[in-house]
């Protein structure tokens, strides 16, 4: 409900403002936004309700900083794994199922065993790590990745 209206929001907002130029600046975002969470997607580890509001972010941002935003996002996302894993899953558990399925996948091509978003039995909500990277790609000092 929140996804579709914030990238027509950000289409809007950029092509109101620079006209075609503009619009091909938040729809370059859109397809970045949702590019950086596209294998991950394909591969089951993530759901799309996460690749769409990437590309949201994207689309209000541009695909410069979205990539920052990215690269925000996966140190925050793994760090809240990180002590997700260590509070609720168990760690062996967890890497024993990934050892599984990286073998069942060299062997058969096939990512069956591994579920989307979940580490053993706990859910892993990324939404929260997007929206936190996005704000430090935003409010991050001058030549912290880029300008």
């Amino acid at each position: 409900m929140l996804t579709f209206p914030a990238m027509a929001a950000g289409l809007a907002l950029h092509a109101g403002s620079a006209g075609m130029s503009g619009l091909f600046f938040s729809f370059k975002g859109i397809a970045a936004g949702m590019g950086v969470l596209l294998a991950p997607y394909i591969f089951l580890g993530m759901g799309a309700g996460d690749v769409k509001l990437m590309g949201a972010v994207g689309g209000l941002i541009g695909a410069g900083d979205v990539l920052v935003a990215f690269l925000f996002t996966a140190v925050i996302g793994g760090i809240y794994a990180l002590v997700l894993l260590v509070l609720k899953g168990g760690p062996g558990e967890v890497l024993k199922k990934y050892l599984f399925t990286l073998k069942h996948f060299l062997i058969t091509k096939d990512f069956d065993y591994m579920k989307g978003g979940e580490l053993g039995s706990v859910r892993i909500y990324y939404a929260p790590a997007i929206a936190a990277g996005t704000l430090f790609a935003l409010f991050r000092p001058e030549g912290i990745f880029f300008n």
